[in-house]
């Protein structure tokens, strides 16, 4: 254990007793009041949607008039998923079968998200928290290793380009001057990829269409086959200005498609609704079994939405889940990245040091207390995730932090308010994306040189 963290069993004696009681009753009211705000929002919504008034608006209009219930409703949706949350960690209630009934209805049932496979993949990324290899859940990239991959890759393809454009150009060319033009126009394509800045920030201008452009000039200007692979190659070089242009359009508005993609392509950890990818490699068959009794009540759920809501469905259900995938990416983003926390390579990587790189939020309004404090009491959560129920998560919080102040612990517990936070997400996935700085990546070298 490292000399900046206190022990797990110091730090559960420096917090209440009442802390790690759970209560099965709470737990219902605050189903009963998170499916309650979820219901209302559908039922308010199918009433708009079936209205007469609504059919004559035009499709802006009525996309405007309903935007404001649907983010309610994936809001309430957000706290359903945190009740569930507690029920895949057993602090729901100290009745197994409780868990996993609720959980399911939580989870499979009202948000069609598989409860047993996210609880499976959830648990790993508390298990190994900010371990660069074993935390599957989280995609961060140290920026040393980006770059050097990139390099690699793309030396790798200027090397094939130059071979393949030198071909091309010295046996296909009917013309001195096509030869020469053809030369030019490769060895300039060639510069472009080897020397291209993978860190830079997109291209614009000239720069973004060069490829192109240059591609229909070849097909345009020569009438020999050579160029045709020229141009592939062009396409092929417009790939990486297409990749990193696309990459930065649609880093701001990761929260609205991320999740879907976590839950049903598998990325990063592996699929939840059909069981596949490496969160899976070491499962039982008990493991898959139970992981696809929640994959089926899914589908079954998605059908029954269907059948319940029919021309509504988009409108009343599908809108406000993005919205709740929207919540849940910003709130999960933001616990997990900030300019203060760290990754470790599996060196210098320890459970109580990894749970302290999550960052406490206040998001201010009454927020934090609607979706159960998973907000500004996530480090504690993180440190105590299968003993304290949400709704003791303040107190604990409270008592935790100043436990450590006046142990001297200074800098180990994270807060920030973050009132902005809606705008706030926006900016972080522009600017910092899933990176991680190198001098935030800790090597046990680095660690021994700073104590």
């Amino acid at each position: 254990m490292s000399k900046s963290c206190p022990s797990i069993s110091d730090m559960r004696s420096w917090l209440p007793t009442e802390s790690f009681e759970k209560s099965t009753a709470h737990s219902l009211a605050y189903f009963g009041r998170d499916a309650l705000g979820f219901s209302v929002g559908v039922a308010i919504i199918v009433a708009v949607c079936e209205s007469d008034w609504f059919h004559v608006l035009p499709s802006s209009v009525q996309a405007a008039a309903l935007l404001p219930l649907q983010i309610v409703t994936g809001f309430f949706m957000w706290c359903l998923f945190v009740v569930g949350h507690d029920c895949g960690h057993t602090t729901f209630s100290q009745h197994e079968l409780i868990n996993e009934v609720f959980g399911e209805i939580c989870h499979s049932v009202c948000l069609c998200t598989p409860f047993a496979p996210w609880r499976r993949t959830h648990h790993r990324h508390h298990l190994y928290h900010n371990h660069a290899t074993k935390d599957y859940s989280s995609p961060w990239v140290p920026l040393l290793l980006k770059s050097s991959i990139a390099a690699r890759a793309w030396n790798q393809l200027a090397a094939a380009a130059s071979a393949l454009l030198t071909t091309a150009a010295t046996t296909t060319a009917k013309d001195g001057t096509a030869s020469l033009v053809c030369i030019a126009l490769a060895a300039a394509a060639v510069a472009v990829i080897a020397t291209a800045n993978d860190d830079a920030s997109p291209p614009s201008g000239a720069a973004a269409i060069a490829p192109t452009a240059l591609a229909i000039v070849l097909f345009a200007g020569t009438r020999f086959a050579g160029p045709t692979a020229v141009a592939v190659l062009c396409v092929l070089l417009q790939r990486k200005y297409l990749w990193q242009t696309w990459h930065y359009i649609l880093r701001p508005i990761a929260p609205l498609y991320t999740w879907p993609f976590y839950l049903f392509a598998g990325i990063p950890d592996g699929g939840h609704l059909l069981l596949f990818g490496r969160a899976w490699g070491d499962a039982s068959a008990t493991a898959l079994a139970r992981g696809y009794l929640s994959a089926a009540l899914t589908v079954a759920s998605m059908y029954s939405w269907h059948l319940a809501l029919g021309g509504c469905l988009v409108h009343a259900y599908c809108m406000p889940w993005l919205w709740y995938g929207w919540w849940l990416f910003t709130v999960t983003y933001l616990q997990h990245h900030h300019a203060d926390v760290a990754l470790y390579d599996a060196s210098s990587w320890g459970y109580v040091r990894g749970a302290f790189q999550t960052m406490d939020r206040t998001f201010g309004c009454g927020i934090d207390a609607l979706h159960h404090n998973i907000t500004d009491g996530h480090v504690v959560h993180h440190l105590f995730f299968t003993q304290i129920p949400h709704f003791r998560l303040s107190a604990a919080t409270t008592a935790l932090r100043d436990a450590l102040e006046r142990r001297g612990y200074n800098g180990l517990y994270k807060h920030t308010h973050t009132p902005r936070f809606a705008m706030g997400i926006f900016a972080a996935l522009t600017s910092k994306w899933f990176f991680v700085e190198d001098r935030h990546f800790v090597s046990r070298g680095a660690m021994e040189r700073s104590e």
